[in-house]
C-alpha cells in the first residue's frame, strides 16, 4: 500500500503504517539518545573531561571523570497542515500522525488559519477514528497562515521548551 494513491488508504492500513515507523523509532533511540551524562557508577571513562580536570591540578589526574548514556528520548511535534489547497492529502497526513503518536508518544496538531491539538482524539482506538478525522479535515479549509501558526505553536503549545533534540515535523505543501 505504499505505492497506492492517498485517497486508498484505509483505516485498517495504520497497522502498516506503524510497522514503517517501528525502524524509525529503533533509529531515533541508537541516534538522537547520544548526549553523555557524568555520573560515579559506571566504567566507561570521560578522557576529555578528566585531561580538563586534571588542568586545575597542574596535569595530575587525581579523579577520573566517568559517562554513561542518557536515556531521554526526544519529544516530537507532527503538525499536518489542513487548508484547502491540502484537502487531497490531509486525511493520508492525518493517519501518519495518529501512527507517531502512537508508536513514538507524539504530539499532533493541525493548522489552516489557526492551530489546534489533536493527539486525544488521534490516540482514542475506536471504529469512529476515521470518521473524526475526516470531520477535522474537512471542519478546516481557506487559506494558510504558516507562520502565526508556528508562532502560536512556539508560545502557546511548546511554551518555546523546544531542546536541541526535539524533532517537528511539518505536513505541508
Amino acid at each position: 500500500p505504499l505505492h497506492q494513491d492517498f485517497k486508498k488508504w484505509m483505516p485498517e492500513d495504520i497497522d502498516k503504517l506503524e510497522s514503517y515507523i517501528r525502524p524509525l523509532e529503533q533509529r531515533l533511540r541508537r541516534k538522537l539518545i547520544r548526549k553523555w551524562i557524568h555520573t560515579h557508577q559506571t566504567q566507561r571513562i570521560d578522557i576529555p573531561s578528566t585531561i580538563r580536570q586534571s588542568l586545575s591540578t597542574g596535569g595530575e589526574l587525581l579523579r577520573l571523570k566517568r559517562k554513561q548514556r542518557d536515556q531521554i528520548m526526544p519529544r516530537i511535534y507532527v503538525l499536518v497542515d489542513v487548508s484547502k489547497s491540502m484537502e487531497a492529502h490531509a486525511p493520508f497526513f492525518l493517519r501518519i500522525g495518529r501512527a507517531f503518536s502512537q508508536v513514538l508518544n507524539a504530539r499532533v496538531f493541525v493548522f489552516h488559519t489557526r492551530i489546534s491539538e489533536i493527539t486525544q482524539l488521534l490516540n482514542r482506538n475506536s471504529g469512529r477514528v476515521q470518521e473524526k478525522i475526516n470531520a477535522v479535515t474537512f471542519g478546516f479549509g481557506g487559506g494558510t497562515k504558516i507562520a502565526t501558526n508556528m508562532e502560536t505553536f512556539l508560545k502557546v503549545h511548546v511554551g518555546r521548551a523546544l531542546g536541541s533534540r526535539d524533532l517537528v515535523y511539518v505536513l505541508s505543501d
